[in-house]
């Protein structure tokens, strides 16, 4: 699936969020963040 240049910023936005946390609180965040949106999740992982 191709990704339009809104959600490659937000993937990006939540990537840079994500790393600023504690390693052990990234998962949860990233989970909470994304919602229902599993490929997001993927990506992120």
């Amino acid at each position: 699936m191709l990704h339009t240049s809104d959600r490659w910023k937000q993937i990006e936005s939540l990537f840079h969020e994500g790393l600023a946390l504690p390693a052990e609180s990234r998962l949860r965040f990233l989970k909470e963040r994304c919602g229902d949106d599993a490929e997001m999740l993927k990506e992120l992982e």
